[in-house]
């Protein structure tokens, strides 16, 4: 047998057993699927000691919006003059008697002798009214308060009570108590002669509009 005819076996098994190894691999490589690339899943877990940005939102930032001022209007009211008193100086001295005037808020004086008379207040007024076909069941009454002070003597209030239909005191006699026309003060007798004016039907006086005269009489 020759040489060549021992070589031949040899080679044979050599390419078979490369065709063998190159099936092999070649299975290998068709049977293996292929490498899927799966996207990792983000978790909302945190790893620890890891740092996590702070989220910035979209909302704008809450701002202070400018107002217009609320303009109040204001009413102003005029300031009334304070009503001046009325005084009435008597330079005369009162040797027996004298009379005087006063106003409702009105002051008489009497500068020589010292004394000074104020009348304050009206209180009551339910006198008859004066007119034609009017008829009462009594005459009524009117109040009224003066305030008399004099040197060495504070203010003290007298208080009087003239009936109705009357223009003068000094001509009335037999005065029922429940009037009293006559007030002692000091070393004076005062007396309220008439209270005008007198009411009539239907109006009836205002405030302002009474005045008083009394009769001042030095006592002895």
């Amino acid at each position: 047998m020759s040489q060549r005819a021992l070589r031949s076996p040899f080679r044979y098994a050599l390419i078979w057993a490369v065709a063998v190894i190159l099936a092999a691999l070649l299975s290998a490589c068709g049977t293996a699927a292929p490498s899927a690339t799966i996207p990792a899943t983000a978790t909302s877990a945190a790893a620890p000691g890891a740092t996590i940005p702070a989220t910035t939102t979209s909302a704008p930032p809450t701002g202070t919006a400018a107002t217009s001022p609320t303009i109040i209007p204001v009413t102003r009211t005029a300031a009334t003059p304070a009503t001046a008193t009325r005084t009435i100086a008597t330079t005369a001295p009162i040797t027996t008697s004298l009379g005087v005037s006063v106003k409702l808020g009105g002051t008489a004086t009497f500068p020589t002798d010292g004394l000074t008379l104020r009348f304050t207040t009206v209180s009551n007024d339910s006198r008859c009214p004066k007119g034609p076909g009017i008829a009462c069941a009594t005459s009524g009454s009117a109040s009224i308060t003066v305030e008399a002070s004099a040197q060495g003597q504070g203010p003290t209030a007298l208080f009087f009570t003239i009936p109705g239909l009357t223009d003068d005191t000094t001509r009335l006699t037999n005065l029922p108590s429940s009037f009293t026309i006559v007030n002692t003060f000091a070393s004076y007798r005062i007396q309220l002669v008439s209270l005008e004016p007198q009411p009539t039907f239907p109006a009836t006086p205002g405030p302002k509009d009474y005045t008083a005269s009394l009769l001042v009489t030095k006592q002895p």
